[in-house]
């Protein structure tokens, strides 16, 4: 990879939109995906991804190493004819896919570290390095530490301090957030966080700017404004300078 490649993370719907806007350009796309995990919402943009089925455009697919099946075998799966009409085989781009273990890998000019995150099957966090700036994205991420009474996080766990370590100095934290505090009592185990915890690991960590994303697709855009007040009230009671708002397609944020 060099100064301008394509870093992607995950391969959800928007996948597909990307995909649309990268062959309007009508040139070579090369880049790389980084997969947080191959539950269905992260996988199931990636059979329309129209720069993929283009010959001369080449990609490098990483995903976690430790997860029960490797990468390539479960986006093929999604891909069998039962399923839809175009398999994994007739992308015409030049597709690699490759599995990382937690620890540090060099991605070209790109330096990555990984995580594990805890969630209902394996997933990886990732905190990206280049050109000065680092982008941590914690996706599907669950508190260690239980509910607080009073929704302000100890962070006695270790798995909750590795997560403060991890996004420590970011220029930019894209992190799970997607119930209230309320609705996490309810939904503890799913494998998600509140919108508090997102919070109060941003200002822990002594990020720039939290990016709050995974929202409830039962929450409209109302309810949605109203947590992204919470949570910027949150962190101005904190003490914190972070910029917090909520994510959102087309979203552009320049480091």
């Amino acid at each position: 990879m060099q100064d301008g490649d394509l870093l992607i993370l995950d391969c959800g719907s928007g996948l597909r939109e990307l995909g649309r806007w990268l062959l309007s350009r009508e040139a070579p796309v090369q880049g790389a995906i980084f997969v947080s995990h191959v539950h269905w919402d992260h996988i199931q943009g990636f059979p329309f991804f129209g720069p993929a089925f283009v010959p001369g455009n080449s990609f490098r697919l990483f995903g976690p190493g430790d997860s029960e099946q490797r990468l390539e075998v479960v986006l093929a799966g999604q891909m069998e004819f039962e399923y839809f009409p175009i398999t994994l085989k007739d992308m015409r781009a030049n597709v690699r896919f490759e599995e990382l273990e937690p620890g540090t890998h060099q991605v070209g000019q790109v330096r990555i570290r990984t995580l594990p995150l805890n969630h209902t099957r394996p997933c990886l966090g990732y905190r990206i390095e280049a050109g000065g700036r680092t982008v941590v994205y914690l996706s599907d991420v669950e508190p260690w530490e239980e509910p607080p009474a009073d929704n302000r996080y100890r962070f006695d766990h270790p798995g909750d301090q590795e997560l403060v370590e991890f996004a420590r100095d970011a220029d930019l934290l894209i992190q799970d957030g997607q119930y209230t505090m309320e609705e996490y009592r309810q939904a503890r185990g799913f494998g998600h966080s509140p919108v508090d915890f997102a919070v109060q690991v941003a200002c822990r960590a002594g990020a720039a700017r939290l990016a709050v994303f995974h929202h409830d697709p039962t929450h409209s855009d109302e309810f949605l404004h109203a947590m992204m007040d919470h949570a910027q009230a949150l962190a101005r009671a904190l003490g914190s300078a972070v910029e917090v708002s909520g994510a959102a397609d087309g979203l552009e944020v320049k480091l």
